[in-house]
C-alpha cells in the first residue's frame, strides 16, 4: 500500500472532496492511502508538524499537489518559505534524495506560486502565466477536447483502437526544455491557440502543437517521476467518465507502478568450460558470455519483460564491443517472472586493462536500468604465448629456415660419402 499527501487550498475540505471524489476513489481503488492537507488555512496545525521526510526517512511515497492561490507562501503563514513542504529545496530534495513522486496540477485563472514555479523550471517545464487558456474552436467551443492520437508516450498511456477524446476543460500549456529525462505526455492540437479575450496585453505562450498540456520527468539515477497537469478539469467530476484511462494510467505512471522495470542478475563466465572470473580469472582474446536477467511490473505481478533493442557494452574507456541482446526462450527456472538475455558467445579483445560489463537501458517513460560489474583482463603469462607454428605469419620464415639447414646438411653428407677420387701414378 503506498503512502500518499495531497496539498490542497479549498476553504472547505468538503467542497475539495466533493469536486475532487471521483478522483479520490481512483487513488483508493489503486490502493494508495492518501491525507489531505490545506497549507493556506489559519486553522490549520503548525507547518513544522507538516514534513515530508523525517531524520533521514521519507514519510510518504507520493505527493499531489493542486493549485495554490497565494502567488508566493510568505514568511509568517501557516507555510511559510523556510519551513513550507511546498519550498523548491524542500520538494527537490524530496524527489531526488528520498526518491518521491510529485504530480503538480495548476490551473490557468490562479497564479501559480513562485515555489512551484522555480520547481518546474529546474526540471525545464515552463507553465504558461495566468490568464493564458487553450481553446480549440474546431474541437468545441466551450471546453478544451483533445484527440488521443496527441498523445506521445506508451509507456503512459496508449489508446489501440477508435480514436477518443480527453476533456481538459479550460488548460493551461507549457514549454519544455530539450533534456533527456523529460516524458512529454499529452501535446496541444495543431488548430489549439491562446485564448486573449481575458487580457489582450500578452503575447501568447505557444502557438499550435507547440505547447504540451500534460508533460512528466524521470529523474536520471533514482527513476523518480514528476508530473505537471495544466487543468484540474481533467480529474473534477465534470469529465471523469471521459478521463478515467488516462487519469488511472497517468497516476500509476507518476507513482511507479506502471513502465517499471528492473534487473535481478547478470552473470558472466567462460563459455567452454563456464567457469565464472572467481573461479579463472580472464585473460585476452578468452570467450566468454554474458547473460542478465530483466523483470517487469504489470501492476499487479512483476512478468517478464520483452524487448528486442537491448544492448550490452563491453567498456574500457570508449565500448569495445556493443552487442545486441538475444532473449533466451528456454531459461532454467520457467518460472515466467523474468526473461534472460544473452550476448552469445563472444572474444575478448586482445588489450588487456580493467573493463565494464555494462548493460545500460534507457527509454522515455520507461524505468532507467543500469547493470555493470568491473573486472581485469590480463594479458598472457610467458607460457601461455603460441608456439612459433602456431603463428601463419612465421611460416614462410620457418620453411625458409628448414630449407636452409636441409640443404646444408644435404650438401655436407655428399661432400663425405663422394668416393670418386682420382690418383695419378708419378713415373720417373
Amino acid at each position: 500500500m503506498n503512502k500518499g499527501v495531497t496539498s490542497m487550498n479549498d476553504d472547505e475540505n468538503e467542497l475539495f472532496k466533493n469536486n475532487f471524489k471521483k478522483f479520490m476513489l481512483l487513488l483508493e481503488s489503486n490502493g494508495y492511502n492518501y491525507t489531505l492537507y490545506d497549507i493556506q488555512s489559519s486553522n490549520n496545525r503548525n507547518s513544522n508538524d507538516i514534513q515530508l521526510t523525517k531524520v533521514d526517512n521519507s514519510l510518504y511515497d507520493n505527493v499531489i499537489i493542486f493549485p495554490i492561490l497565494k502567488a508566493s507562501l510568505k514568511k509568517g503563514s501557516s507555510a511559510s518559505e523556510n519551513k513550507s513542504i511546498l519550498s523548491s529545496k524542500n520538494l527537490l530534495s524530496f524527489f531526488n534524495n528520498y526518491n518521491g513522486n510529485l504530480m503538480i496540477i495548476t490551473s490557468p485563472h490562479i497564479n501559480n506560486a513562485d515555489s512551484l514555479i522555480n520547481l518546474l523550471n529546474e526540471f525545464g517545464i515552463f507553465p504558461s502565466p495566468k490568464n493564458q487558456i487553450v481553446k480549440d474552436l474546431f474541437q468545441n467551443k466551450d471546453t478544451l477536447l483533445v484527440s488521443s492520437s496527441n498523445l506521445l508516450n506508451k509507456y503512459v498511456y496508449s489508446v489501440d483502437n477508435d480514436t477518443v477524446y480527453f476533456n481538459l476543460g479550460e488548460s493551461s500549456v507549457a514549454r519544455l526544455d530539450n533534456r533527456e529525462q523529460l516524458v512529454p505526455i499529452l501535446k496541444s492540437s495543431k488548430t489549439s491557440f491562446i485564448d486573449t479575450t481575458q487580457d489582450k496585453n500578452f503575447e501568447p505562450w505557444v502557438t499550435g502543437s507547440q505547447g504540451y498540456l500534460i508533460t512528466g520527468f524521470q529523474g536520471v539515477n533514482n527513476n523518480a517521476r514528476l508530473v505537471w497537469v495544466g487543468s484540474t478539469n481533467l480529474i473534477d467530476e465534470s469529465a471523469h467518465d471521459i478521463n478515467k484511462n488516462l487519469v488511472e494510467n497517468l497516476v500509476n505512471w507518476n507513482f511507479n507502478a506502471k513502465s517499471v522495470i528492473k534487473t535481478l542478475k547478470s552473470r558472466h563466465y567462460h563459455a567452454n568450460t563456464k567457469l565464472t572470473y572467481d573461479e579463472l580469472n580472464y585473460k585476452i582474446n578468452d570467450v566468454i558470455r554474458y547473460e542478465i536477467d530483466i523483470t517487469e511490473w504489470d501492476g499487479s505481478q512483476w512478468i517478464p519483460f520483452t524487448a528486442e533493442d537491448i544492448q550490452f557494452e563491453l567498456r574500457q574507456v570508449d565500448p569495445y564491443y556493443r552487442i545486441n541482446l538475444t532473449r533466451i526462450l528456454d531459461n532454467e527456472t520457467n518460472n515466467n517472472t523474468f526473461a534472460r538475455y544473452t550476448t552469445n558467445n563472444f572474444k575478448l579483445p586482445n588489450r588487456h586493462g580493467m573493463f565494464k560489463f555494462l548493460t545500460e537501458y534507457k527509454r522515455n517513460g520507461l524505468s532507467t536500468i543500469k547493470d555493470e560489474d568491473i573486472k581485469a583482463i590480463r594479458h598472457l603469462a610467458y607460457d601461455e604465448y603460441p608456439r612459433s607454428w602456431e603463428i601463419t605469419n612465421s611460416w614462410v620464415y620457418l620453411t625458409a629456415n628448414i630449407v636452409v639447414i636441409s640443404l646444408f646438411i644435404t650438401f655436407v653428407i655428399l661432400f663425405l660419402t663422394n668416393t670418386n677420387v682420382t690418383t695419378v701414378k708419378k713415373n720417373n
